[in-house]
């Protein structure tokens, strides 16, 4: 099956991952790329809203989820 992406779409995919995965810093054999910080952040966020507004089980099931679908997603990339 052969489904047409749009080239504009792709471009933005291909450009927004290679943006993203550009090292910051480096110590020795680890490096801290952009997509690291932009993870940890939302991973933050997501904890503290779910911890707010539903409590610590809130939190410990926002932050398992989080974990999963940003797995998931950096499968693809």
């Amino acid at each position: 099956m052969k489904i047409k992406i749009p080239y504009l779409l792709v471009r933005a995919w291909d450009r927004s991952g290679d943006w993203m995965n550009v090292p910051i810093h480096r110590v020795r054999d680890f490096e801290i790329r952009r997509i690291d910080i932009f993870l940890t952040f939302g991973f933050l966020f997501s904890v503290a809203y779910y911890g707010y507004t539903l409590g610590w089980r809130g939190a410990l099931l926002g932050g398992v989820s989080y974990l999963v679908v940003a797995a998931v997603c950096l499968w693809m990339i």
